[in-house]
């Protein structure tokens, strides 16, 4: 879990960053989107994301160092929301983990699981 908070800390300070500057560029409401959506709807908000930054890469006139900078920082952002909704999928779907209530060892050695024996 700690990886979980972790992202979650550092996509926080990625929203920030890019919050900023909020209405400045044309597919930033696309990139906040994404960071408030639903866990059902975040994929689908990414890509159209991804796709409003593609379409500003192909725009005349290309953007400037500045909107480049913040174009490649909202990219990092968006593939660091998605590997945090991947990781928290897969977590929630593991059969194993401590939320589930099964036992997260499934080993043949009763004594496996004693602090006391020796291995």
């Amino acid at each position: 879990m700690e990886l979980v908070a972790t992202a979650g800390r550092e996509c926080g300070k990625m929203t920030d960053r890019i919050a900023l500057d909020d209405g400045r560029y044309s597919w930033e409401p696309a990139v906040l989107n994404a960071f408030t959506a639903t866990p059902e709807t975040v994929a689908a908000k990414i890509g159209t994301a991804k796709q409003a930054i593609a379409d500003r890469l192909k725009d005349q006139p290309p953007p400037g160092a500045s909107e480049t900078a913040a174009l490649m920082y909202a990219l990092e952002a968006l593939d660091t929301l998605g590997a945090l909704g991947r990781v928290i999928d897969s977590a929630s779907n593991d059969p194993t983990s401590k939320e589930s209530g099964t036992k997260e060892s499934t080993s043949e050695d009763p004594t496996s699981n004693d602090p006391t024996s020796e291995q």
